[in-house]
């Protein structure tokens, strides 16, 4: 009875408070007031009304004539956020309208005046508009997604475009397929034409069994006369086919979760068994000081891709401000997730830095609940999830009241992924503003690893076009680029026909990138160290070729092996036992060295090799030099019969190419993808068409980032 006198006390009072006479509120409304006023302070929060919080907070069914906001503004604002959130629009908080608003989200503005542009997103701004300034103004430009700053830094930088010479933009006129825009002007499908022979070739003065194999080879492998221009690896017996990683993403996710987690506790016990003096520290703590000063002026360069200080971004999550909700070390875990995640598309490179003074740091991460130091308070469970901001350094606060998690399966409504919110907050400080696409990372509302292409690690192509527009693209030279073909059984050997594979590298230092091809992607995962890959081999190797035949009385056998270079050294590796073969490596000089009057040795660090399936011959380059051996003749240690020959005697430049070289290359590589042999110089690649025996021609094709695109180092 107490109860029920106390409720009907209380609505008497509330109602003789919100219905005095003169008041614009109708008692029918009461029961919205509350919805209301809410909805109308997130329009306020998020930039779609640029009214004062003040005219918004009591909300009447008709707007005081007083107010700063007419009925017209606000229906726009709510058209705007309809549209941004793609929800129907009707310009009314229908249920609909009322229900989204209530999802979790980004605490960061969706319309209205952009937060200041961030630090890193400045920083590469300002190296574009150097470029933009040293040159005349270009059309054609496209403006990003990005946040634009008060200064005209962006605006310099949105004229760069993708025919700018020096620009980070990728172009998308180049190479998608291995026909169409690859081929040279004029050139007729070489399936029509005959097969590719020497015009010379019948004069050779050898005439041994080598000779002859290499005659026969050329017959069964074109099935056709001579007089063919276009070179096609006629392969006896092979047709391999791209060897596509079929991993559920999720399980990849995982085995990526738990080598972090290994990598961070690892790293955590070294910590704890190294014991460093005073001395070590101070000594430290100068060499950072020195190092700072010289930060601005200094550049790096490894010899094979360029890295400058601006390329490093630090980051940190202090102690005081881990998470009390979940563990530090599973926090640690999906933070690295989330900056790989990014990592994979810019050149940037993300290092955790304990180190170094909190000044010095890039970007900071927080942990907060309601105040938390900043001028954006938390609204406690649900509602905004977390916001970034710009200060000394970027910082980007979680909401400690959510109910983080790092399990993609969990069936809880209630838990939030922690990966999808870190990788969203991490675009806002690297420079992107929210994004009305449901598939974009950026979109303002939050979704569950399932509704959205993080649970494989992908961004949308947008958020890659986005994010490269401010930070470029990935650049570097590589060591080898390289198919490596593998035969692969569906049940015994003795009884089954093998099945032959190939799987693309990129093979830079001491790891490499798998490249699939048909999806023109590197793996999730990559790159690896190819040690883990290829126990055995060296790192920073010179070169790769397979060579698939074995010579055998006169008939080719297909047996594939594989030579790695590198330095003084060759090594054959075998592909069964997963090893360096028996016996290996062995000394080029006593392998490859002269045999009689007429040859020379094959030099120690060799540029790069490739395999002549035409005519089975191995042809090595090292500066303007090349030397052509006998793929027959290997296993016999038998050398070359041709001495050293230039390379512009065997390689010329095709009619209207934009570039031309005269050796000192990088690599050979034949796409079994693109049926196509390509030449890489630096960032050039040239694509190599058969002309004779012996002789082809070079063609210009564009930079190697722009064809086989998002090879990122990433930590």
């Amino acid at each position: 009875m107490t109860v029920t006198k106390f409720c009907a006390v209380s609505i008497i009072l509330l109602l003789s408070l919100y219905c005095r006479p003169g008041s614009a509120v109708k008692l029918s409304t009461f029961a919205k007031q509350s919805g209301y006023r809410q909805a109308m302070k997130y329009l306020v929060k998020y930039g779609y009304l640029e009214c004062s919080p003040s005219s918004v907070m009591y909300w009447p069914d008709t707007v005081s004539s007083k107010s700063e906001c007419t009925a017209s503004d606000i229906r726009q604002a709510i058209l705007k956020l309809q549209s941004m959130l793609k929800i129907r629009k009707t310009g009314d908080l229908d249920p609909t309208t009322m229900y989204t608003m209530k999802l979790g989200r980004c605490g960061d503005k969706d319309m209205g005046k952009r937060l200041p542009l961030s630090r890193l997103s400045q920083r590469r701004l300002s190296k574009l508009s150097r470029i933009i300034a040293s040159r005349k103004p270009e059309t054609g430009n496209t403006t990003p997604a990005v946040r634009h700053p008060d200064t005209d830094v962006s605006d310099a930088a949105n004229q760069v475009t993708a025919d700018s010479p020096e620009s980070d933009l990728p172009s998308n006129s180049l190479l998608e397929h291995p026909e169409g825009s690859m081929d040279k002007p004029g050139d007729d499908d070489p399936d029509d034409q005959a097969a590719p022979v020497a015009d010379d070739y019948d004069n050779d003065d050898d005439d041994d069994s080598s000779t002859r194999i290499r005659r026969d080879s050329i017959k069964l492998m074109t099935g056709a006369a001579p007089g063919g221009r276009r070179y096609r690896s006629r392969m006896i017996g092979l047709a391999p086919v791209e060897s596509i990683d079929d991993e559920d993403p999720t399980v990849t996710l995982k085995r990526m979760r738990k080598k972090i987690a290994e990598e961070l506790k690892h790293r955590d016990e070294v910590k704890r068994r190294t014991k460093r003096n005073i001395f070590q520290d101070l000594v430290e703590a100068h060499k950072r000081r020195i190092r700072r000063k010289l930060r601005k002026s200094r550049v790096k360069r490894s010899p094979l891709a360029v890295m400058t200080d601006s390329n490093i971004v630090t980051w940190r999550l202090p102690k005081e401000y881990v998470s009390k909700r979940i563990p530090e070390n599973i926090t640690k875990t999906e933070l690295y997730l989330a900056f790989r995640i990014w990592g994979r598309f810019i050149p940037l490179v993300f290092r955790e830095d304990n180190r170094i003074d909190s000044l010095d740091i890039d970007i900071e991460l927080q942990f907060g609940t309601k105040a938390h130091g900043c001028n954006m308070p938390f609204d406690g469970h649900g509602g905004e999830l977390a916001h970034s901001q710009s200060n000394e350094h970027e910082e980007i606060h979680f909401d400690d009241d959510e109910f983080y998690q790092a399990d993609p399966d969990s069936v809880n409504n209630d838990d939030i992924n922690l990966l999808m919110v870190a990788t969203h907050e991490i675009g806002h400080v690297l420079g992107l503003d929210h994004s009305s696409d449901p598939e974009s990372v950026m979109h303002p509302i939050y979704h569950s690893p399932g509704q959205s292409g993080l649970s494989s690690m992908k961004l949308s192509d947008q958020d890659k076009h986005n994010v490269q527009m401010i930070h470029g693209v990935c650049k570097g030279r590589f060591d080898a680029v390289f198919d490596w073909i593998e035969m692969k059984y569906d049940g015994d050997p003795k009884f089954t026909a093998p099945t032959f594979m190939y799987s693309t590298y990129f093979y830079r230092r001491d790891h490499f990138w798998k490249y699939e091809n048909r999806y023109n992607r590197t793996l999730p995962d990559h790159p690896k160290r190819i040690a883990d890959q290829w126990p055995g081999l060296p790192n920073g190797l010179d070169t790769i070729i397979q060579i698939p035949y074995r010579c055998t009385d006169g008939n080719l056998v297909i047996d594939i092996k594989t030579y790695i270079f590198k330095g003084e050294y060759f090594y054959l590796y075998d592909v069964a036992k997963n090893a360096v073969a028996r016996g290996y490596p062995k000394r080029i000089s006593d392998w490859f060295g002269p045999k009689d009057s007429t040859s020379v040795s094959l030099p120690s660090n060799l540029d790069a090799t490739f395999y002549d399936s035409q005519t089975n011959e191995i042809y090595f380059f090292k500066g303007d030099w090349v030397w052509i051996y006998d793929a027959c003749l290997i296993e016999q240690n038998a050398c070359c019969t041709k001495a050293r020959q230039p390379f512009s005697r065997h390689f010329v430049m095709a009619d209207g190419s934009a570039k031309r070289i005269t050796g000192n290359i990088d690599s050979i590589y034949y796409s079994y993808s693109k049926v196509r042999f390509f030449l890489f110089q630096g960032e050039d690649v040239y694509q190599l068409d058969f002309i004779r025996y012996r002789t082809w021609s070079l063609l210009y094709i564009g930079a190697r980032y722009e064809i086989w695109k998002d090879i990122c180092d990433v930590t």
